[in-house]
């Protein structure tokens, strides 16, 4: 039987809502699909396991996720921010992610900001992950990668 490390729980304010138990992804957590897919034991989601290394606007990330075909699925999507959030490692930085479940690009190694689903109350900027620190930001003409899941 797979035994979880227990996860650290954070909160952040985004917009005015509270996002609770958000905890950071450990190894342990993590099964490898083999088909460029991860699943996340804890949650059931199952995430495309490394970006493809293109810089996208938030409009061009979302279309990107809703015509991916991926392991045999074409039901992907741009993660919320808080599923976002619970794949970053707060143990590590640079970058802040299990780079044993998730597969690094070379592009994304040196600037590593994701796109999320979340946009703020006026629909001019969209959330995203900066995963060399797990930081929270958000952004409006901006290019980021993307990572979908399902």
């Amino acid at each position: 039987m797979m035994q979880l490390k227990k996860k650290l729980t954070i909160a952040l304010l985004i917009s005015g809502t509270s996002l609770t138990s958000i905890a950071p992804a450990t190894t342990d957590t993590w099964l490898d699909n083999d088909d460029g897919t991860v699943t996340d034991v804890a949650t059931g989601l199952i995430w495309q396991q490394q970006d493809d290394s293109d810089l996208r606007t938030h409009p061009e990330a979302i279309a990107y996720c809703q015509d991916l075909i991926l392991a045999g699925h074409s039901n992907w999507r741009l993660p919320n921010i808080k599923e976002l959030t619970s794949i970053v490692d707060y143990r590590t930085d640079v970058p802040a992610i299990d780079q044993v479940a998730f597969r690094i690009s070379i592009a994304s190694a040196s600037r590593s900001d994701y796109w999320s689903s979340h946009v703020d109350q006026d629909g001019n900027n969209a959330w995203y992950v900066d995963f060399r620190f797990g930081v929270v930001s958000k952004g409006g003409e901006d290019i980021f990668f993307t990572r979908c899941v399902r």
